[in-house]
């Protein structure tokens, strides 16, 4: 769900050259509005986003629906005819989500009999995860750091979740993130655990590991940002191993939240996940939750 968005007084096509090294696809909204045509990209490609009869003043933003982990996407040129304004001012809110392909949107549009893995970008758009779609309904930016496959501790990579998330592009090279300057979540959201499960995870990985993620964020952002931990329904030991966690932090009063959800409830999409109206369930059971704990003003 990487962004672009721009707004000034605009007359006829609006362009953008982007080169991708592999298929991509972006939403384009104009005026806070989604248009319905699903852009792509594959190599170098000037994509039409709009058109604008007469000069009027527009809002256009672009949004990336796949992941960093399948193509890497660089924009190019803009090409206008008109002028922009300064950038658009960011919105009240911001919530930085951190997860796996739950979080993602792997497979969100397709169907249970589509041949994902083998063709992510078709079936995956993470303008209809929950995440994005939590954020939009609070009027909040949003930063989505998700992969699919990774886990806190193992999962189906070699390295753990923070090994690639630190970085500042683990695609483009290993200079680590700094949080010097960077804009500090209102909420963290973090959902991992389902691929250490799938592997195999024992307690010590999985409880140390989200301690590191947990003071990552916190010594980061030398802040007591507020951290809503998704989870399935394991329970069991699953249970108490979260609950561990919980008590390390101090719990609600320490601004730690444990947040039990369902997974594909509502209908599963390509590769077994969730489909849209899973999705939608999800970020309908966050916001409520959000409300419920008083966590935004």
């Amino acid at each position: 769900a990487s962004a672009i968005e721009f707004h000034g007084f605009m007359t006829g096509d609006v362009i953008l050259t982007v080169t991708s090294d592999r298929d991509s696809f972006f939403t384009v909204y104009i005026d806070g509005e989604r248009v319905d045509t699903r852009f792509e990209a594959n190599g170098s490609k000037a994509l039409k986003i709009a058109t604008f009869e007469g000069k009027y003043f527009h809002t256009v933003r672009v949004v990336r629906q796949n992941e960093i982990a399948w193509s890497q996407s660089l924009l190019r040129t803009l090409k206008i005819t008109g002028y922009l304004f300064e950038a658009p001012e960011d919105r009240p809110l911001y919530l930085e989500f951190f997860g796996d392909s739950l979080t993602s949107a792997f497979g969100n549009i397709g169907v249970p009999s589509d041949p994902a893995p083998h063709d992510v970008p078709k079936y995956q758009d993470a303008t209809k995860s929950y995440a994005f779609l939590t954020t939009e309904a609070l009027n909040a930016d949003c930063s989505i750091l998700a992969m699919s496959g990774v886990g806190i501790a193992t999962g189906h990579y070699d390295y753990h979740f923070l090994h690639y998330f630190s970085k500042f592009s683990h695609k483009r090279g290993n200079e680590e993130f700094k949080f010097e300057g960077a804009r500090v979540p209102d909420i963290a959201v973090v959902r991992l655990g389902s691929n250490d499960f799938a592997v195999g995870c024992t307690k010590e990985q999985y409880v140390s590991r989200s301690k590191e993620l947990v003071d990552y964020i916190r010594s980061g952002y030398q802040k007591d940002v507020p951290i809503i931990w998704m989870h399935g329904s394991r329970g069991g030991d699953f249970a108490n191993w979260l609950q561990e966690l919980s008590e390390h932090y101090g719990g609600e009063a320490g601004g730690f939240y444990l947040l039990e959800l369902g997974w594909r409830d509502h209908g599963v999409g390509a590769g077994g996940h969730p489909n849209v109206a899973s999705h939608e369930a999800n970020s309908e059971t966050l916001l409520n939750f959000i409300k419920e704990k008083n966590l935004i003003k």
